[in-house]
């Protein structure tokens, strides 16, 4: 940890790789707090132990994702490896909103396109408009495909182009959100605290009401804080 911690500012300075130093070594110094919360960062992941359910410290997951996957044009070959680490050091943010879907999932898409009229729902995109500057964040994963298949970049890119996201999406192919929910669950959404990275929420089904509301109640407690 010494060395890395001692080679990365310099990596950084230098804004290339020339010193030859492999491009996975690269990524492992970049991302040397992910895990163990330590190495003298500004904001350093929390320390375990790690836990599913709420009132515990999430673990740091990792994906390929977009922070934007319109700027980047739904091309698979951009997706960049996002943390959960990447919300808790924003310093503006303070509370995570995780939405775990699948391309089969009707729910989902109700969720991401909302809808209009006298029983209409805002879409996904319209909260986090609303609530952003209130420290809400947002991370969409997709999961599998319409036959319950592990989702590709292929199918994470239909997805985000579907609903012209411009906000965090990530490919879950491994499921890694499979741990917090019952098996072939969607939706499910995970409301965290960024501050500490403890688990404020988990809802199995499409149930915007409790959710959203637990959302604005959180803010809102923290708003006066």
């Amino acid at each position: 940890m010494i060395r890395w911690a001692v080679l990365a500012p310099l990596l950084v300075a230098c804004g290339t790789n020339s010193a030859g130093v492999p491009d996975d070594l690269l990524d492992a110094i970049r991302h040397q707090n992910d895990a163990t919360g330590d190495g003298g960062s500004a904001s350093p992941y929390p320390a375990g132990p790690y836990g599913t359910g709420v009132g515990d410290v999430v673990q740091n997951l990792c994906f390929d994702a977009w922070k934007d996957p319109k700027a980047d044009g739904y091309d698979p070959a951009r997706l960049q490896k996002l943390c959960l680490s990447d919300f808790h050091a924003d310093p503006a943010a303070r509370l995570l909103h995780v939405n775990s879907s699948a391309i089969w999932c009707v729910a989902c898409r109700s969720e991401y396109g909302g809808s209009s009229g006298a029983n209409g729902r805002p879409s996904l995109a319209d909260h986090l408009a609303q609530l952003q500057g209130d420290g809400y964040r947002l991370l969409g994963t997709l999961f599998q495909d319409a036959s319950l298949n592990a989702a590709t970049g292929d199918d994470a890119a239909l997805w985000a182009r579907t609903f012209s996201l411009e906000f965090p999406f990530a490919l879950d192919a491994e499921d890694q959100f499979g741990v917090f929910r019952s098996p072939t669950t969607a939706p499910f959404n995970l409301l965290v605290d960024t501050k500490t990275m403890k688990i404020v929420l988990e809802l199995e089904g499409d149930e915007p009401g409790v959710l959203f509301g637990t959302v604005d109640d959180f803010l809102k407690g923290a708003a006066s804080e």
